[in-house]
């Protein structure tokens, strides 16, 4: 059954991670440390656009990620496969520069990798715990997106 409230939430790189939501709680993380291919760019980006796109086809989901950098290679390759997936399936994709996500969620758009974390574990909105920096990322992303949404209702 779909559900119109699904979100995931993204830290792309060769370290990547995904959260995800259901209307605004965060019921789940997953991270993928790098480690289990040894062609990074191509293995691991077929392995997270795989994941992805699995949970598309079983959910209605909207797509929340940090804006990738065309200087992080990894990052980028994913960041533009993601695009033309979101494409592919209609699905809604928003993107957050890193300091705007900072920002949102600790008031500080130059806030620590610890200071992010530290408002994550905290956020009555995630249920689970981040067992690493991007785990606690993807989270922020989709903090961010639900804070972004509360401001503008407010408006």
């Amino acid at each position: 059954m779909v559900d119109e409230t699904d979100r995931i939430s993204l830290d792309l790189g060769e370290y990547w991670a995904m959260a995800r939501w259901k209307d605004s709680l965060c019921i789940a993380v997953t991270s993928f440390d790098g480690g289990k291919f040894t062609d990074y760019a191509w293995e691991n980006t077929k392995y997270l656009l795989d994941k992805i796109e699995k949970y598309i086809q079983t959910y209605r989901v909207d797509i929340v990620l940090e804006k990738a950098h065309h200087r992080v290679p990894t990052q980028w390759v994913q960041y533009q496969d993601v695009k033309k997936l979101c494409k592919k399936y209609n699905i809604i994709l928003i993107e957050y520069k890193p300091s705007h996500i900072k920002k949102m969620v600790t008031g500080n758009g130059r806030a620590s990798k610890d200071e992010v974390k530290e408002v994550v574990v905290k956020s009555e909105a995630v249920k689970v715990t981040p067992t690493n920096e991007h785990e606690s990322d993807a989270i922020a992303c989709g903090l961010c997106y639900l804070e972004n949404q509360n401001e503008t209702q407010r408006t």
